[in-house]
């Protein structure tokens, strides 16, 4: 799979999947997103896709009614960007995985590295106090982004009281 785009068709939410047929044949794909829960249609491109999917999933697959709206940023990655993991530096395969797991109800924990893991134990522990911070990060989602984001991120964690202390004026 080369990646995914959460969107809008027909008036269903769809994931768009781009993936290299050389090396993941849409019948293999179909098979894998099978075993995903929640899942409902199938659209596909054209003809050949239409029949293949028709032998894997029946008449749950249809032919694409036409182009597909990209999803509203707040939609995007909605069960990693209601926990304590969207402030985490991580990669877009990484989020990808983490938001599914969390949509499950599974701990994404193993997706990430113990640096990660690390991480995300002193946002946890200090999140009362650096919300507002937070409100302002844009989370790093690429590499060349985790320097410059780790850098702020150090800034507002350093910042916060110890221990859980509030500041009181």
């Amino acid at each position: 799979m080369v990646g995914t785009r959460a969107a809008w068709l027909g008036g269903k939410e769809v994931v768009e999947v781009e993936f290299d047929p050389e090396l993941l044949p849409y019948a293999k794909l179909l098979s894998c997103a099978e075993q995903v829960p929640g899942r409902s249609t199938v659209f596909a491109h054209d003809a050949a896709q239409l029949a293949a999917a028709r032998t894997v999933v029946g008449a749950r697959a249809e032919r694409v009614p036409g182009a597909a709206s990209p999803a509203k940023a707040a939609d995007r990655k909605y069960y990693l960007r209601q926990s304590a993991w969207w402030w985490v530096p991580m990669t877009a395969l990484q989020a990808q995985r983490a938001n599914a797991l969390l949509g499950a109800k599974r701990d994404p924990a193993p997706v990430f590295s113990p640096e990660q893991r690390a991480l995300l134990g002193r946002i946890t522990a200090r999140r009362h106090q650096i919300a507002a911070a937070l409100r302002g990060l844009e989370p790093a989602r690429s590499a060349e982004q985790f320097d410059s984001y780790r850098a702020r991120l150090e800034l507002v964690l350093r910042a916060a009281p110890a221990g859980g202390a509030e500041r009181r004026g």
